[in-house]
């Protein structure tokens, strides 16, 4: 790798960093208007749709085509089994403690261990000391977090919204050693695969409920971001 090339990725890295740290805001705007299906699949198809639109721009339909069949399954397998799963308990961690947003969104940046976990057994890499130690530091750090900085006393009020995010985080290790397990692939499509596949699983999971019976009686409101909303 080039200084040149070296610089201008890190670069990239600004605009990444803030669309991260812009996250949790706005899942928590989505949370409370939609359920975790809806969000997950307007989320997903337009990002999907974004992407589409860079594949035409920049040219890379020929490396979708390329592919073949069993490469093709793996990478809608991997939008579908890994990146789904990890985007709805995401939003789900949201929805059930909206006001304990800033904690779920640390709780699910588990992930990078994770990544290092699953590297020992996908992709044969040694778990060194160095590793083991930087791991326990970060769990230890997460546990004061949920636990209110008492190593004794655990709060449980949003248990299983912390539950959904390290979930989450599970997810996310998995997609992005499965990701690396495969090799080199175009960015754009292999993105665009990744959220599209994730999208036609949130519609999916859209379909088994249907939209209640209208009412004459008032009945109370359903919580939002759980479900499905009436």
């Amino acid at each position: 790798m080039t200084g040149n090339t070296s610089v201008r990725g890190l670069w990239f890295l600004v605009p990444v960093v803030l669309l991260w740290a812009s996250t949790p805001l706005l899942v928590s705007e989505v949370s409370k208007g939609l359920s975790i299906w809806e969000a997950n699949a307007l989320i997903s198809g337009f990002s999907t749709l974004t992407l589409a639109l860079a594949v035409t721009a920049f040219g890379r339909w020929p490396a979708l085509r390329a592919l073949r069949g069993g490469q093709l399954a793996a990478l809608l397998g991997l939008g579908a089994g890994a990146n789904f799963p990890y985007t709805a308990l995401y939003y789900l961690a949201f929805a059930l403690a909206p006001e304990a947003a800033g904690e779920a969104n640390i709780i699910n940046y588990l992930w990078p261990l994770w990544v290092l976990l699953l590297s020992v057994p996908l992709l044969k890499e040694p778990l060194t000391w160095n590793k083991v130690l930087g791991m326990l530091i970060a769990f230890a750090g997460v546990y004061l977090l949920v636990s209110g900085g008492n190593w004794i006393r655990f709060r449980t009020e949003n248990l299983l919204a912390y539950a959904s995010a390290a979930s989450g985080a599970v997810f996310w290790g998995l997609f992005s050693v499965l990701s690396k397990r495969q090799g080199e692939r175009e960015p754009l499509t292999a993105l665009f695969l990744y959220l599209g596949a994730s999208s036609s699983a949130s519609r999916s999971w859209l379909w088994p409920w249907p939209a209640p019976e209208p009412s004459v009686s008032p009945r109370p409101p359903a919580a939002p971001g759980l479900w499905w909303r009436p």
